[in-house]
């Protein structure tokens, strides 16, 4: 669950803020354990922060939920607090959590808790969410959303694997250099999660001037087989990916690697 790392409302210190300077930029998870349980990459993903990153621009941290399009910004403050660097987020749903962090050079951890842990612990029973962040860029600058590449460049830029989920299931594929490509797609919930099989396909995909084009040649999923899939790219970058379908629909896809 996303829990108390995006649905939070957090008590702001009573101590005065420290400068948030040294923590500005963007901050990469290298691991997050949740309540006692070290969380994969692929649940990093899927259940807290889509593309693994923290944005920190002042006293402003942004991040992008998983499923969603756009970025969601939330205000924080730091203090001290018996001998601890505290950093409280301010956002807009209801609970409150409470965060100690301990910054050297480009590493950061960070530990939230519904009270402030006193150590940076997140065993079982605990409740709370131990981060560890490595800054892989400073602030990026306000600019329009990238456009896509040129057609020359973007098949180089495309291939890895994508993901993106909804309220029913979570969706992988992967374009591979060869051509060929895989994709995933696991039931999240409900009837189809508990009687439907997951759905694995697999086939050819190239890219024809701005748009990829997808044939499944085998899949579990009878339908799919021999479908043809068309994509059009509206904006593509080394961590996101927006296309629109043959039917209109945009969707935005999260690089996982």
């Amino acid at each position: 669950m996303v829990s108390a790392l995006i649905s939070t409302v957090l008590m702001l210190s009573s101590q005065p803020p420290a400068n948030p300077q040294p923590l500005q930029g963007t901050w990469k998870i290298t691991a997050l354990i949740e309540d006692g349980k070290s969380l994969t990459d692929k649940e990093i993903a899927t259940e807290f922060v889509a593309d693994g990153q923290f944005i920190i621009d002042g006293n402003v941290v942004s991040l992008l939920p998983p499923g969603q399009f756009n970025r969601r910004a939330l205000i924080f403050t730091t203090g001290e607090e018996k001998g601890l660097k505290t950093l409280d987020i301010a956002g807009t749903a209801k609970g409150d959590s409470k965060g100690i962090y301990s910054l050297s050079g480009d590493t950061m951890l960070l530990c939230l808790g519904k009270t402030r842990p006193t150590d940076f612990g997140a065993d079982a029973s605990t409740g709370n969410v131990l981060i560890a962040l490595k800054r892989v860029g400073q602030v990026p600058p306000k600019v329009a959303p990238v456009a896509a590449p040129a057609p020359a460049d973007m098949t180089a830029k495309l291939i890895g694997t994508w993901g993106h989920q909804d309220d029913k299931a979570v969706y992988y594929y992967t374009l591979n250099q060869d051509g060929t490509f895989s994709a995933t797609q696991d039931w999240k919930k409900g009837l189809k999660k508990l009687f439907d099989m997951d759905i694995r396909s697999s086939g050819t995909w190239k890219l024809e001037g701005d748009t990829v084009v997808v044939r499944v040649t085998k899949s579990n999923d009878d339908f799919r087989n021999g479908q043809i899939y068309s994509y059009k790219v509206t904006t593509l970058d080394k961590d996101s990916l927006i296309t629109v379908n043959q039917y209109g629909n945009a969707r935005r896809e999260w690089r996982v690697r």
